[in-house]
């Protein structure tokens, strides 16, 4: 969705809507999107359970804001399973005060503040009181520090800007200059911001034929927003310069500059500057729209641009990704390995113990672990093993914690030569595997924990059902962790790349506790749990609709459940396309695009087309188009084993549904039972496919 799409343009401090404006809508068991109306709103909202969060009176794990939205996940907002009858009415009812009582406190019942709101009602009613305190968002928002970007003022579009404002191209300069801008939300590429409160003057269309390539440290304006690429994408945003400072490094603990909520300006860079060898930025000395300026502006916007050319310290990345703020790659797109730094492959890490080196690296093998954590503010999701409860059964076999790294194997086989004798253990999607060498050949079994000496190779072939399947190592895989994580966002260009033939793995440290088969960590269900789907086999994923199933009429709502998906092989671990009978919007929204706003683990998004798209551990941050119903969070791990080829049914259920033999039991007491699979390799849908311009 375009940027000048979203409501916005207005500064952070901007006064909250009365409470009864917002809507708390359910995306999902465990998140909750809280429309706010309009992109002021939203800011205040945000820093207000920013606020909270700092203080400790509220306990969630992530905070996503968006143009008008702000979704709240995990935490004191999961879905207790006495909050079905709460939510009674959908769409505007949202904000109804009988739909508070669907959300119940959680997770922080220990503190003070929580039993409180325990006792007193909801986390709903919770979140009103906080948010009510708008003011305290307000203040962490003004008192935050403000990061000044030098900014050469010479881009290709900014005589075109100047067209299409009436505007010289100085005065445009110049009002760029003089407006204090807010970091409204971040996404699509880890570190772009969407920079809200610049002067309404400069509201553009992003151009008609995006650029295939856009320079980091380019700045642009689209709609109301201006931005800073912090790596080199393509993108359709009207370039007016370039900036020398880093924007995004991940050598620094903090990679990005700008987080959600922060303060920028963006001064005239004076100093000459030559090419950057590490970023590729567009630098130089003055350009002509800045020369302009400076001849036709007061002294003091020479004064402030020399000043942030000795203070500010960040500047625009490294181009290794292909996401951009235009157009999040589709399911089936993934960076090139090449893009990926070479300290950030296993095998040249100097962390843990030497125990295997590949022979046969399959068509895309991963290390994966947990995800990493509290990382939204930069534009980074959570990323992750696609089936968790397939890394914490893998995991348990072999004593490691429940989120030490692991290998994630996909399409094709996998092939590994031990350089010194180690545990194993094999979960999610079944294969058959393996040992063989100077001891002779024998099986290896999934689900249970097997030695792998020094010398044998162990080989396994592709999934016999089901899609991704986890290889542990007791020690968990050791190796250099990018924000507490070592997994592989595959979206995002982040983690370690795809294992090549002749990597070395490494042990780390993560055993806690002896080898074997590891106690049900849950009640064992009434009913076991089905196999996982092979091409052509039916699976059932459970769903809460919302938070836009009001976009969509009551023939789509019908057809959601009452038809077979087709698993597209244009899937990976961005998200499953699914191909039916499409899904039409109602008359009212027919023509209505979504502001960007949070998409939670599990969304079902449907683009124009009506073909969902369900979105997996690499999803976008945010994302365009109205989500209809979301995956209930116990069926997320069976969602990740669809391979291409199988077919889906929906059956609609509360949050708080409990699990049935049509849905994945936990893999965490179910070890051997529940298999995991790999990625899709395949040609890349259109952007569309995902979601569409921010």
């Amino acid at each position: 969705m375009t940027g000048d799409q979203a409501a916005g343009g207005e500064p952070a401090t901007g006064d909250l809507a009365p409470g009864g404006e917002l809507r708390f809508r359910p995306a999902g068991s465990r998140a909750l999107l809280i429309d706010c109306g309009s992109l002021s709103s939203a800011l205040a909202v945000f820093g207000a359970l920013s606020a909270a969060r700092e203080r400790g009176e509220l306990e969630v794990d992530e905070l996503v804001p968006a143009a008008e939205t702000v979704l709240v996940t995990g935490g004191e907002v999961a879905w207790a399973a006495s909050s079905d009858a709460g939510w009674t009415a959908r769409g505007a009812a949202g904000s109804a005060a009988s739909s508070d009582a669907g959300w119940t406190a959680r997770g922080a019942a220990g503190s003070a503040a929580s039993s409180t709101e325990s006792s007193a009602g909801t986390t709903a009613q919770k979140l009103r009181r906080l948010i009510s305190a708008a003011s305290a968002g307000a203040v962490a928002a003004a008192t935050s520090p403000e990061v000044t970007i030098p900014v050469r003022y010479d881009g290709e579009d900014l005589a075109e800007v100047a067209r299409l404002t009436g505007l010289s191209v100085a005065a445009v300069v110049a009002r760029h200059t003089a407006a204090n801008y807010t970091v409204a939300f971040t996404g699509f590429a880890p570190g772009f911001a969407y920079l809200s409160g610049g002067d309404t003057a400069l509201s553009v269309p992003r151009r008609a034929t995006p650029r295939p390539r856009i320079l980091p440290g380019s700045v642009g304006l689209a709609g109301p927003f201006s931005g800073v690429y912090p790596r080199e994408s393509p993108g359709g945003w009207q370039i007016i310069g370039a900036t020398s400072h880093r924007m995004w490094d991940e050598s620094r603990e903090q990679p990005a500059v700008l987080l959600a909520g922060g303060r920028v300006r963006f001064v005239v860079e004076r100093a000459a500057a030559t090419l950057s060898p590490q970023t590729g930025s567009a630098l130089g000395t003055l350009g002509t729209g800045a020369e302009q300026v400076l001849r036709e502006t007061a002294p003091a916007a020479a004064t402030a641009a020399t000043s942030a050319g000795r203070t500010a310290a960040r500047t625009a990345a490294s181009p290794d990704t292909a996401a951009s703020p235009d157009t999040a790659p589709s399911p089936g797109t993934e960076p090139p390995a090449g893009t990926v730094p070479a300290d950030q492959h296993p095998s040249t890490r100097g962390a843990g113990t030497p125990a295997l080196r590949v022979l046969d690296a399959g068509l895309q093998t991963l290390v994966q672990d947990a995800g990493r954590k509290h990382a939204a503010g930069m534009g980074v999701g959570e990323s992750g093993a696609a089936d968790r409860g397939a890394l914490r059964s893998a995991n348990a076999l072999v004593g490691n914690r429940p989120d030490a790294a692991a290998l994630e194997l996909s399409h094709g086989g996998f092939a590994v030569v031990a350089i010194d004798t180690a545990v194993l253990a094999l979960t999610g999607a079944p294969r058959s595997a393996h040992i063989s060498g100077p001891f002779g050949e024998r099986p290896t079994p999934h689900g249970a924990p097997f030695r792998l000496s020094a010398g044998e190779c162990l080989t396994v072939d592709h999934p016999v059902r089901g899609l991704r399947t986890v290889l542990a190592l007791r020690g968990g895989v050791a190796g250099q962790q990018f924000l507490g994580s070592l997994s592989r966002d595959t979206l995002a260009g982040l983690g370690p790349a795809a294992l090549a033939e002749g990597d070395e793995i490494r042990a780390g440290n993560a055993a806690v506790s002896a080898v074997a088969a590891p106690a049900p960590a849950l009640p064992a269900p009434a009913l076991p749990a089905p196999p996982l789907p092979a091409p052509g086999e039916v699976a059932t994923l459970r769903i809460v609709k919302g938070p836009r199933d009001d976009w969509f009429d009551a023939a789509a709502s019908a057809k959601l459940t009452g038809q077979e998906w087709a698993v597209s092989p244009q899937s990976n671990r961005v998200g499953v396309r699914l191909a039916g009978e499409p899904l039409a919007r109602n008359d009212e929204h027919a023509s209505r695009e979504l502001p960007s706003e949070g998409v939670a683990l599990g969304s079902l998004q449907v683009p124009p087309d009506g073909q969902p798209v369900l979105f997996l551990a690499d999803r976008p941050l945010t994302g365009g188009y109205p989500v209809i119903a979301v995956i209930h969070h116990d069926d997320i791990d069976l969602a990740a084993q669809l391979a291409p080829g199988a077919r889906v049914r929906f059956a609609l259920v509360g949050a708080a549904a409990k699990p049935a033999s049509q849905a994945a039991a936990p893999a965490a007491a179910h070890p051997a039972a529940h298999p995991a699979a790999h990625p899709a390799a395949h040609p890349a849908a259109h952007p569309e496919d995902v979601e569409t311009h921010p």
